[in-house]
């Protein structure tokens, strides 16, 4: 009977584990290694590593930097490692993850400050950031 127990309770591991879908370092593997999608001094990275869901999925982003400066963005589906099908989710998840990304930064650097993250710079930062979303013409973001 233990064994049978020990059994079920084993195999309800793995289906749970099989359900949880890609992890973000999955994500990033399926990036960096498995398809090479990156050039010769870029690192692949998910700040701040949450899921973004879109249209009732969910799916990682993953930053694509190089030093201190970002280059991109690929949307990798949080069901299986792919790239969404569809432009318009690809478009939704890198607006979105670009906002994160810096509101990320900002958070950070105000830590580091000793600051809270709502002063009079970090506004006109969020400010600034917020145009930039609305008028995507000068966003120079990039997916595969």
């Amino acid at each position: 009977m233990k064994k049978y127990f020990a059994l079920v309770f084993f195999a309800l591991l793995l289906v749970q584990s099989a359900a949880a879908g890609v992890s973000s370092q999955e994500a990033i593997d399926f990036v960096s290694k498995t398809n090479n999608f990156l050039l010769q001094g870029e690192f692949a990275e998910i700040s701040p590593n949450v899921k973004i869901s879109c249209q009732s999925k969910a799916f990682w982003v993953v930053a694509i930097t190089s030093g201190d400066s970002l280059t991109g963005f690929i949307p990798v589906s949080g069901d299986s490692p792919a790239i969404p099908d569809s432009k318009s989710v690809r478009k939704d998840l890198i607006k979105t993850a670009y906002f994160l990304y810096n509101f990320d930064k900002l958070k950070k650097n105000a830590l580091q400050q000793d600051q809270w993250i709502f002063n009079s710079l970090n506004s006109k930062r969020i400010s600034d950031l917020a145009v930039k979303l609305q008028s995507e013409a000068s966003l120079d973001l990039t997916t595969i």
